[in-house]
């Protein structure tokens, strides 16, 4: 368990970290894009448990689903005010009338890589040539992208090259028998295969790379509606990133309080093992620490670059532009915190 070394530090600190105190709490609906819970689920089990959401006047409920697509649509239907997905499911609603913005950058470079274990012959691009690749499923996002990947290189492979060998153990069986040569994922993926210590190599996308593809997407109905509460939701989430970069264990056991399903087997130093390589592969995918000073900055250029690859490789039938799917106007609000006051916080939580 996990608790404050005082109150009147938890008090003190909100206030110096955006936050007045509020009595009357909002409702925000947050659709993950998962159908359980994850290590994923990491800044939302903070932004709970250190009272950031409560800081903000915000009651959040959290509503699972299949997966990006779903989640999209609940946004966009109305049934959720906020997800945090991926370009590819808004981008495709989007040609199809689905409507709201991103808001905020959920990631500082592109989540898709080919991966190929650290003792694995293969040591270029080419290698992989004719080979097996192993992807979550047939319809994963990673594989456009993988092709994509061969295809600057001027290697060619289609979709017959990709076979789905799921996630987790199932992953890590296909890769040391060797049914697969390499695994097209994200690095969720790749942070699962962590906690079994299994380590990769990766191929990245020499263009895209370092384009952070997917954030927080928001409804109309907030934006338009209630901007308070888009700010003090992503603000919440701004500061769990400080939170969690301060003091990973204590994230880490506020994740498995929230959420006790994640915590894994085993003895409490070898969960903590476990979830630390995990996270050692999936926190350098956010960019906790940033160097303008701002959380959740998109490059707009960078995005309209990814999003014309996705309509090359097929995944969009119509084109789709930066601005039409993000926004900066609520950025300047949700930076509105004292950061070094949220990792006085951190610091003050302790193991009990």
């Amino acid at each position: 368990m996990i608790e404050k070394a005082g109150k009147a530090l938890l008090v003190a600190a909100a206030l110096i970290a955006g936050a007045a105190p509020v009595f009357a709490e909002s409702s925000v609906v947050c659709a993950i894009a998962a159908p359980t819970p994850s290590t994923g689920n990491i800044f939302y089990a903070v932004a709970q448990e250190a009272g950031f959401f409560k800081d903000e006047g915000l009651s959040v409920e959290f509503r699972y689903t299949a997966g990006g697509p779903i989640a999209t649509q609940m946004v966009g239907n109305g049934n959720a005010d906020v997800s945090e997905v991926s370009f590819e499911p808004v981008a495709a609603g989007y040609l199809n009338g689905v409507r709201g913005k991103y808001v905020f950058s959920g990631w500082s470079k592109l989540v898709y890589a080919i991966g190929v274990p650290e003792e694995s012959p293969v040591k270029a691009l080419a290698d992989l040539q004719g080979k097996r690749l192993g992807a979550i499923t047939i319809a994963s996002a990673s594989i456009p992208i993988a092709k994509s990947i061969f295809k600057s290189s001027g290697i060619q492979v289609d979709s017959s090259n990709f076979v789905p060998i799921g996630l987790g153990a199932s992953a890590l069986a296909a890769l040391q028998s060797g049914q697969v040569a390499a695994y097209a994922a994200n690095s969720y993926s790749f942070a699962v295969l962590a906690r079994f210590g299994m380590k990769f190599r990766y191929f990245e996308h020499p263009r895209l790379s370092r384009v952070g593809n997917g954030g927080f997407f928001v409804s109309t109905s907030l934006m338009q509606n209630r901007p308070k509460d888009v700010s003090g939701f992503m603000r919440a989430i701004a500061k769990s990133y400080v939170f969690t970069a301060a003091n990973r264990e204590a994230a880490v056991r506020m994740l498995w309080k929230a959420y006790p399903a994640v915590r894994g087997a085993g003895s409490d130093e070898e969960a903590m093992k476990a979830a630390m390589a995990e996270l050692d592969v999936a926190l350098p995918y956010f960019d906790l620490n940033p160097a303008s000073g701002k959380f959740g900055l998109f490059d707009s250029k960078a995005v309209d670059e990814y999003l014309q690859t996705l309509r090359e490789e097929g995944v969009l039938s119509g084109s789709v532009t930066a601005n039409e799917i993000l926004t900066d106007q609520f950025l300047s609000t949700i930076n509105e915190f004292d950061r070094g006051a949220v990792q006085r916080i951190a610091r003050g939580w302790s193991k009990s």
